[in-house]
């Protein structure tokens, strides 16, 4: 019978586990936000680019593309090579419709 070695305990340092606290509260705060916007809803009939998204939302389109970014670095959305940004499938859990 082989023995397996447990695996090195790796402690966050104080710093790493408040950069963790911090950006857990901006993942949060950009799906409120994106849910209020109804973004998904928007993006159900198919990809649109920020500026049409902004459009749609009254939103400063700039600002809105920075979020849409973060929403796919979430795995929420995707963004294709002409800039338009789709649903993916756990981003249509913020579909109301």
């Amino acid at each position: 019978m082989s023995q397996s070695i447990p695996a090195p305990s790796i402690q966050p340092s104080p710093g790493q586990t408040v950069l963790r606290m911090a950006n857990a509260y901006h993942m949060s705060q950009a799906i409120h936000v994106a849910a209020q916007l109804g973004l998904a809803d928007l993006l159900a009939a198919g990809p649109l680019n920020a500026a049409a998204l902004a459009a749609a939302t009254h939103t400063h389109a700039p600002s809105l593309q920075r979020l849409l970014h973060l929403l796919t670095s979430l795995g929420l959305l995707v963004e294709d090579e002409q800039g338009h940004f789709a649903l993916t499938e756990t981003g249509t859990a913020l579909q109301t419709v």
